[in-house]
């Protein structure tokens, strides 16, 4: 009886050995998002890492909105949004779009961020 109970906790050791969290701590970021001092509707934020070992994350902005879990360390931020241009088309089933958020802001973005080892808030005003 003894040896089997010994068996028993070693495979339970065994099994619970890799429960823990893994990989590295992430920290909540959060913030509003305007554009021409409205709130986006509806968009993404992606934040790109400076380091090799982080990985891009991406959020849904919505009603001006975003949070996500990252890493400390610095990031560049892509912010994006769409909006229909005209009415619905019948061929393809919906209206057209564009992107109105300027480059400088996602595919040419210069906006940097820190995170450091705590909750942040970043919140940006967007301008045309």
């Amino acid at each position: 009886m003894r040896r089997s109970q010994i068996l028993a906790g070693l495979l339970l050791v065994a099994v619970t050995a890799g429960c823990g969290p893994s990989g590295p701590t992430k920290y909540p970021v959060q913030g509003e998002v305007r554009f021409n001092g409205k709130p986006i509707a509806a968009g993404t934020m992606t934040l790109i890492p400076g380091s090799p070992q982080a990985r891009t994350t991406v959020s849904q902005i919505v009603d001006g909105k975003y949070e996500m879990e990252v890493t400390a360390g610095d990031w560049t931020v892509n912010i994006q949004a769409v909006r229909e241009t005209g009415p619905v088309n019948p061929a393809l089933g919906e209206a057209p779009r564009e992107q109105y958020i300027p480059a400088r802001y996602n595919g040419d973005s210069q906006l940097q961020i820190t995170v450091p080892s705590e909750r942040s808030e970043f919140n940006y005003d967007l301008k045309a």
